[in-house]
């Protein structure tokens, strides 16, 4: 059955007093942390199976939070102020919807002259957005801009998703995850193979469609390793590397 959540449900004890109390009384109770929140509750699991969860707040705790709530709601007025021309994550609209709606904004004042595909997909527990281009600015360019909207970070060691919320989500929306896709035309491929033809003296590079169909991993310009290709000199390494930081506006 679906949690109840008591906004009032607070104790003076502690989370594992409380837990130890609720178990001696015949029920299961357990203590969780919620990331997102930042808040520690107790789940309790009666007779009945129904699932109760109840805020851990002591009055020290109270306090701190209604601070830290102040100060978050500060902030956010103060980012609606500096930016006015982004979209309020106010509640009207999903927040991946107005996150991607305020990424277009700001990518579009920032490199007015690219074209920006930006499109939010949502799926079993989570959702993204993807932003795609062609030549235009780096990657990493666009990162510094579309990267604030994440909502939190995935740890692969463990396997797990941490929110991380911010004013700035709070304040223009968010997606679980931000991604960024950069395609390159034929004729810049071109253009970064000639550079670095010169570069290798003039060397036998591969063709832009030798590179385009992943032929050119077994190629390079450098002194063969006992007679292998080491991946990282590759030319197709080495012209993904080029082609990751030529600006092209």
């Amino acid at each position: 059955m679906k949690p109840h959540i008591y906004a009032s449900c607070k104790t003076s004890a502690s989370a594992e007093t409380k837990a130890r109390e609720l178990q001696a009384a015949g029920f299961f109770a357990g203590i969780q942390f919620n990331p997102r929140t930042q808040r520690n509750f107790w789940e309790v699991y009666g007779p009945t199976k129904e699932s109760d969860r109840c805020w851990i707040t002591t009055e020290k705790e109270e306090i701190a939070m209604i601070t830290e709530q102040k100060l978050q709601a500060s902030k956010i007025r103060s980012l609606h102020y500096t930016y006015p021309f982004l979209i309020p994550n106010d509640g009207k609209l999903l927040s991946r919807v107005v996150a991607a709606k305020n990424i277009r904004l700001e990518l579009k004042q920032a490199f007015p002259r690219i074209k920006f595909s930006v499109k939010t997909r949502a799926f079993s527990m989570g959702d993204d957005i993807n932003v795609s281009w062609t030549d235009g600015p780096t990657k990493k360019q666009v990162e510094e801009i579309i990267d604030k909207y994440q909502a939190g970070s995935f740890d692969g060691m463990v396997d797990l998703y941490t929110y991380e919320p911010s004013a700035w989500t709070e304040a223009f929306g968010d997606a679980k995850y931000i991604l960024a896709n950069r395609s390159y035309t034929n004729a810049t491929i071109a253009t970064v193979i000639d550079k670095l033809k010169l570069e290798y003296g003039n060397a036998q590079a591969p063709t832009v469609e030798d590179y385009n169909q992943g032929l050119a991993w077994n190629t390079t310009p450098m002194n063969k390793h006992n007679g292998r290709v080491e991946q990282h000199w590759s030319w197709q390494s080495i012209i993904n590397r080029t082609l990751d930081e030529y600006l092209v506006i």
